[in-house]
């Protein structure tokens, strides 16, 4: 189990209670962070990218 990946769901869970629509701030802010490193031709940025593409569309960001 990622430990630091499951701690950020929890934390952003209790966020999005005391302040709604802040997960929508956050999933547009690593988006952002995508793009940035989707235009670099580093393959270790693009992993990155590709990485933080798919924690996007996982189920943190979808229930």
């Amino acid at each position: 189990m990622d430990w630091g990946l499951t701690a950020g769901m929890a934390l952003l869970t209790v966020l999005e209670r005391r302040a709604p629509g802040i997960k929508d701030e956050v999933r547009d802010e690593l988006a952002s962070w995508a793009r940035k490193l989707e235009m670099q031709s580093d393959p270790a940025k693009l992993a990155q990218a590709r990485s933080i593409r798919q924690l996007l569309t996982s189920s943190i960001f979808n229930r």
